[in-house]
C-alpha cells in the first residue's frame, strides 16, 4: 500500500482530520521530490513516507499534551475562581476571575501581571552586564555603539577578540536559551536553533513598501537556508517549499499577521505555543548579514532587540502559564462557565 493510501485510509477512519490529511500528503509529495533527485524512486518514496509520519507523530504529540495542559489549567483556574473570597468572606467569582490578569491582594493565586514581572525580572538580572553597559543615557542613546556590535558578532559566533563583548554576548544567549525552554515548559514548541543570534525586527511598514520580489532579493542572499528548519517535518527546507515558506513570511509581516487569522475566528491567529516559532525561523548566516537587514527593514539597534525579544517572551510565558497553551480558549472558556 502506498503511503498517499495509509493517509486516506487514516483520513476515513477519523485519525487524520481533512485539514491534516491534506498536510501530510503535501508534506509528503514535497519530500518525494526533494529525495528523487538524491535516490532511486522506490527509495525516495520510502524515505519521504517515514519522514511524514515522523513530523505526523510529533505534531500529534505536541497537539496532545498542549490539550492535556490546557485542560489541566482549566481544572486550577476552576478552583482558583471557587476558592476566592472577597472581604466579607464571600465568594466573587467575578472578581477572581479579574485577580487572573491583575494583581489583587485577596487573592491566592498568581496574575498575569505579577508572573509576568517575575520571569521579565529573572530574566534581566541574567543579562544585567548587557543592560548596564548599553542602557540609554539621559537624551535616549544607547551607549557604547561600537562595543555593542562586538556583541551581535559574538552572539552569532564570530571571536571579535572582545573579551567584555563575548561575556556579554554569553549572557544573552543564556538568557535567551533560559526563556525558550521555558515557553517550552508552559506547552510551546520552539526547537534549539545553533547559531540563531538574536531575534529579527521587522518594520512592517518597510517591508510592506518593498514589495516582495525586492524584499526577497535583498533577504534571500543574507539567510542561512540550509540551516533553516521547517517546522513542519524538523528537517531543512526543498527549494520549492522555501520559496512557499518565503512569500507566506512576507505576507506575514507585510500584514503585521492578518493573513494568518481564520474566518469566524474572532480574531484568532496561531496560539501562543505554536507562533513564537515564526520570531525564530529566519537564521541569518552571520551577524553582518542580520545587521544589513536590520538597518534596512527593521530596527539597527541591537539593545532594542534583545530587550524587546525578553519583554515579549516573558508575556507570553506568563500568558500561557496562567492561561494555557491557547489563552484565548481560555478566555472562551471563562465567558462560557461564568
Amino acid at each position: 500500500m502506498s503511503f498517499r493510501n495509509c493517509i486516506d485510509e487514516a483520513q476515513a477512519d477519523g485519525a487524520l482530520t481533512d485539514a491534516q490529511a491534506k498536510e501530510a500528503k503535501s508534506m509528503f509529495d514535497g519530500l518525494e521530490v526533494e529525495y528523487q533527485g538524491k535516490m532511486n524512486k522506490a527509495s525516495a518514496q520510502a524515505q519521504a513516507g517515514a519522514d511524514t509520519f515522523d513530523a505526523i507523530r510529533k505534531q500529534a504529540m505536541n497537539r496532545k499534551r498542549q490539550k492535556a495542559m490546557q485542560l489541566k489549567t482549566w481544572q486550577q483556574i476552576k478552583k482558583n475562581l471557587s476558592d476566592y473570597r472577597s472581604l466579607d468572606g464571600k465568594p466573587n467569582e467575578a472578581r477572581a476571575a479579574l485577580a487572573l490578569f491583575e494583581q489583587d491582594g485577596l487573592s491566592r493565586f498568581s496574575s498575569i501581571t505579577q508572573r509576568e514581572e517575575a520571569i521579565k525580572g529573572e530574566a534581566f538580572g541574567e543579562m544585567a552586564g548587557v543592560l548596564s553597559n548599553f542602557r540609554r543615557n539621559v537624551v535616549g542613546e544607547v551607549r557604547q555603539k561600537a562595543k555593542l556590535d562586538n556583541v551581535v558578532r559574538e552572539a552569532f559566533g564570530k571571536d571579535t577578540k572582545d573579551a567584555s563583548a563575548r561575556e556579554l554576548a554569553k549572557s544573552w544567549g543564556v538568557t535567551a536559551e533560559n526563556l525558550r525552554k521555558r515557553f517550552n515548559r508552559a506547552g510551546g514548541a520552539i526547537p534549539k536553533l545553533e547559531g540563531w543570534g538574536l531575534p529579527t525586527h521587522h518594520d512592517m511598514l518597510e517591508v510592506r513598501k518593498a514589495t516582495y520580489k525586492p524584499w526577497r532579493e535583498y533577504i534571500l542572499p543574507r539567510l542561512d537556508v540550509k540551516n533553516m528548519i521547517d517546522e513542519t517535518t524538523g528537517l531543512s527546507f526543498s527549494a520549492e517549499k522555501f520559496e512557499l515558506v518565503l512569500k507566506d513570511v512576507y505576507e506575514s509581516i507585510s500584514t503585521d499577521g492578518i493573513n494568518k487569522l481564520k474566518p469566524g475566528g474572532a480574531g484568532q491567529g496561531k496560539s501562543f505555543a505554536n507562533r513564537r516559532q515564526d520570531h525564530r525561523f529566519l537564521k541569518f548566516k552571520n551577524a553582518d548579514a542580520w545587521l544589513e537587514y536590520q538597518k534596512k527593514f527593521g530596527n539597527a539597534n541591537s539593545f532594542d532587540a534583545m530587550v524587546s525579544h525578553v519583554t515579549n517572551m516573558s508575556r507570553d510565558i506568563a500568558m500561557m502559564e496562567i492561561m494555557g497553551p491557547n489563552p484565548a480558549s481560555t478566555l472562551n472558556f471563562l465567558k462560557q462557565t461564568w
